[in-house]
């Protein structure tokens, strides 16, 4: 079914860059252009435009909305699961797991542990963790 093509084409995408997006900080992002950091981050947390080129917050909780987003977006992909339950590094996995719990999920998510399967050498450890991260919002 579909969800199969997106688990596909998810699985493609490097996983060093996917890694990289964990940690993704939107506040401590670079701009070319220093205005442009500036403006990007006052309209995230909400400035209107006659304080646009103010100096932006170090720290916000909008920042962080966006930045659990950006990383849930990856930590929601089956693949990104997939590959990061198969590394022997624990940091990598509960990072992965960590953006799953902070994952916005519209719709399902579709796991299939059957013997032979992608998700073969899954420990039970790793799987109850998987489950207890499993975001509130999924059908």
């Amino acid at each position: 079914g579909m969800s199969t093509y997106i688990t596909a084409r998810e699985a493609a995408f490097p996983n060093d860059l996917i890694t990289k997006s964990l940690s993704i900080r939107v506040e401590a992002a670079e701009a070319s252009v220093a205005e442009d950091k500036t403006h990007i981050l006052n309209s995230i947390v909400g400035r209107p435009t006659k304080k646009i080129n103010a100096e932006p917050p170090t720290t916000h909780e909008k920042y962080e909305e966006l930045n659990n987003s950006l990383r849930g977006t990856f930590g929601c992909s089956i693949a990104s699961l997939q590959s990061a339950a198969k590394e022997p590094s624990e940091e990598g996995w509960k990072k992965m797991i960590m953006a799953l719990s902070v994952g916005k999920v519209r719709g399902g998510m579709k796991f299939d542990f059957k013997s032979g399967g992608s998700w073969d050498g899954l420990t039970a450890t790793r799987a109850t963790q998987l489950v207890a991260h499993l975001p509130l919002t999924i059908d």
